[in-house]
C-alpha cells in the first residue's frame, strides 16, 4: 500500500521546558482560531466586569477582592480549557491560581498565530492579516 504524508501545523509547547506540561496548538486550525476569538471577546467582558466589581469593593475589604480575583481566574482557566483542552490552565500554571501566568500563556502563543497568518494562510485568505481581532491572534 502506498502512503501519503500530510504535514500538520500543530505546535507542541512545553511549559517551562517541562515535558509533563505540554500543550498543543494549531495556528492553521480555523475552528481553533474561531474559539480563540470568541474566548478573547469573553475575556474582555470578564475583565471589564471584574474592574466594575472591584470599584464597588471598599479598599479595606481584602476578602471580597481576593474572592473576585479567584472568580476571574476560574473563568479564564475554564475558557482556556475549553479552547485548548482539558487541564490546559493547570499545565500553564502548574496548579497555581495565578492570573498573570494565564496571561503570559496567551501572549506567548500569539506569535505562532501571527506567523501563520502572515505566511501560509496568506495564500488562501490574505485578508486574515488585516481582519484578525486584537488579542491572541492579532
Amino acid at each position: 500500500m502506498e502512503g501519503l504524508k500530510i504535514k500538520s501545523n500543530k505546535v507542541r509547547l512545553a511549559i517551562n521546558d517541562d515535558e509533563n506540561r505540554v500543550i498543543e496548538i494549531n495556528p492553521a486550525d480555523i475552528s481553533e482560531k474561531k474559539r480563540i476569538q470568541e474566548m478573547s471577546t469573553r475575556f474582555e467582558k470578564y475583565i471589564k466586569l471584574n474592574q466594575k466589581k472591584l470599584k464597588e469593593i471598599s479598599d479595606d475589604d481584602y476578602d471580597s477582592a481576593l474572592k473576585l480575583s479567584e472568580e476571574l481566574f476560574d473563568k479564564l482557566a475554564l475558557e482556556l480549557n475549553e479552547v485548548f483542552g482539558k487541564d490546559t490552565a493547570k499545565k500553564v500554571t502548574d496548579g497555581e491560581k495565578d492570573i498573570e501566568m494565564l496571561t503570559q500563556f496567551c501572549l506567548g502563543i500569539t506569535p505562532y498565530y501571527e506567523k501563520y497568518n502572515k505566511s501560509a494562510n496568506a495564500k488562501y485568505n490574505p485578508k486574515m492579516n488585516k481582519t484578525a481581532k486584537k488579542g491572541v491572534m492579532k
